[in-house]
């Protein structure tokens, strides 16, 4: 993962943290109807991410429906 941070023991081996949020394979799709002609429209189709104490990430896409969808989904 780019930019992850982390933490280290006293030997100096690196230690993982175990994350405050763990998003696996998170897929938003939707269906609607356009012109009468029936679609599926995924929005977000198998991302996934860990962030842990002290990381910061942000979204970006090709639009910011992106984000919204990622913060809305159950």
């Amino acid at each position: 993962m780019i930019g992850a941070q982390t933490n280290s023991t006293c030997t100096g081996t690196p230690r993982r943290e175990t994350p405050m949020l763990a998003v696996r394979d998170l897929r938003a799709h939707y269906r609607n109807r356009h012109f009468g002609i029936n679609r599926t429209v995924k929005a977000v189709d198998g991302i996934s991410f860990d962030v842990r104490r002290g990381e910061i990430y942000g979204l970006a896409g090709e639009s910011s429906s992106v984000g919204a969808v990622v913060t809305k989904a159950k």
